[in-house]
């Protein structure tokens, strides 16, 4: 039977084979390092003894950087049996805000609890394309 050619590579068939430790430490290079700064302000006021209101604003953000080289001759796809590099930077920024008004007024044997909310949320996520050689 012969071989399947697709398959073969300079250094044979890598696809199937099962990578060496000290190949994986000493020649494939992998680091991902992430910032993360988040934090929420909250604050309420009692304007009567039967309303008040409170607002509460949060931040979330972080940043990832990502390395992969994986050297000639690794054992992995065939795509990469020629080596590859990658780098890949990510940014995440997330904002949420919300505003209540809350209102506690018994008129006679009735309690007409309500509140009215506002919540307002923004997402951004900037992935800029990878490197790949």
């Amino acid at each position: 039977m012969a071989p399947n050619i697709a398959c073969l590579t300079a250094f044979g068939d890598l696809a199937s084979d099962m990578e060496n430790p000290y190949w994986i430490i000493n020649k494939d290079k992998m680091t991902d390092k992430t910032n993360r700064f988040t934090g929420a302000i909250n604050a309420s006021f009692k304007i009567t003894d039967w309303w008040d209101v409170s607002a509460r604003i949060g931040y979330d953000n972080y940043t990832t950087d990502a390395y992969t080289y994986i050297a000639p001759g690794s054992v992995v796809h065939e795509m990469y049996q020629n080596g590859r590099l990658a780098k890949t930077d990510y940014r995440y920024e997330y904002y949420s805000t919300n505003f209540a008004s809350n209102f506690h007024k018994n008129v006679g044997d009735f309690n007409p609890k309500s509140n009215g909310r506002n919540d307002d949320r923004k997402h951004q996520a900037c992935k800029p394309n990878p490197l790949g050689i």
